[in-house]
């Protein structure tokens, strides 16, 4: 259950504090690893994340680990790859292959224009330097 400020959440808490069977309900609620991880990361969102210090956390990063952590405590696996080590090992080699594809054609692209760039500038050298020799006899 995500809630949608800080006072409707204070405010559930003080009614679960207040009464045995009421917070005996909550403890035995199903809550996803999602709906934990929303939670955190809105608190930290509104500035009122702390720590295990009672410190206001600045830091994304550190907002995201104790989302992460608070989340695995509820769903164990929460945010991990289902993925085993070797087909993750598969798909970075595939990405890197793909990448190394791609420069070679960037490279391959980038030498036949700088080719092209010379046979050019080739071109016009001559056609100034025949031109030089046309017009060499009236100098």
């Amino acid at each position: 259950m995500a809630f949608s400020s800080s006072k409707q959440r204070k405010y559930v808490m003080s009614q679960m504090s207040k009464s045995k069977s009421s917070k005996l309900n909550f403890k035995h609620r199903k809550i996803t690893g999602e709906q934990k991880f929303n939670i955190i990361m809105s608190e930290y969102k509104r500035g009122e994340l702390h720590n295990s210090n009672g410190n206001l956390v600045t830091d994304k990063k550190q907002a995201l680990a104790i989302a992460y952590g608070e989340a695995r405590k509820v769903q164990p696996n929460y945010g991990k790859s289902s993925l085993t080590p070797i087909e993750t090992k598969d798909i970075h080699k595939s990405i890197s292959e793909e990448k190394k594809a791609q420069r070679d054609y960037t490279q391959r692209s980038k030498e036949s224009r700088s080719k092209r760039v010379k046979s050019t500038f080739n071109h016009i050298k001559k056609e100034e330097h025949t031109h030089e020799k046309e017009f060499e006899h009236l100098l």
